[in-house]
């Protein structure tokens, strides 16, 4: 049980992260790194886990070097395989990122 709650911790990451990227492209943003405007423990918060399994989760990504962390400055290196995390077809995902 505690895997699956993992996975599906580790998704809504992805799609979290994900959907941050997109606004910023969306918004006319030309570079693949954007500025995290909430902490790990808001981010856990909004999407409904610890701020531990955050840190952890983006500890994992930018080991496998689909991410690069600074601070509150995340760059993604490697969306397609992000996406390819989730086992979904590639195209955009949104996840309300503003709310709770």
């Amino acid at each position: 049980m505690e895997n699956v709650a993992l996975n599906n911790s580790k998704k809504k990451l992805i799609k979290f992260l994900i959907d941050m990227h997109e606004q910023m492209r969306g918004q006319g943003q030309e570079t693949d790194t954007f500025v995290l405007p909430f902490t790990r423990e808001e981010v856990a918060h909004r999407i409904g886990t610890t701020r531990e399994t955050v840190t952890r989760h983006l500890s994992e990504f930018k080991r496998q070097k689909m991410i690069d962390v600074r601070s509150k400055h995340i760059c993604i290196n490697k969306v397609e395989e992000l996406r390819g995390l989730l086992g979904e077809n590639t195209g955009p995902t949104h996840v309300n990122v503003w709310s709770h």
